[in-house]
């Protein structure tokens, strides 16, 4: 679960980072993705498991490719 720990942060981190990027609020991005502002925040935390459908909505409102995401 470690493992699984890890890439969450890592994945959750590289969101924060593209949302900065864009001088893009959590409420922003929460209101063009439809993934609510406290799992938005959990999720850049590194707090939670997210789906596949999560990361693709959030990918998309952050104008970006998801596979970018996961590196």
């Amino acid at each position: 679960m470690i493992v699984l720990e890890k890439e969450c942060r890592r994945i959750g981190l590289n969101i924060l980072y593209r949302r900065k990027e864009l001088q893009m609020t959590q409420e922003a991005l929460a209101s063009l993705s439809g993934v609510s502002r406290s799992r938005i925040s959990d999720i850049e935390r590194g707090r939670e498991v997210f789906k596949i459908s999560s990361l693709i909505l959030l990918a998309e409102a952050l104008q970006i490719d998801y596979r970018e995401l996961l590196k």
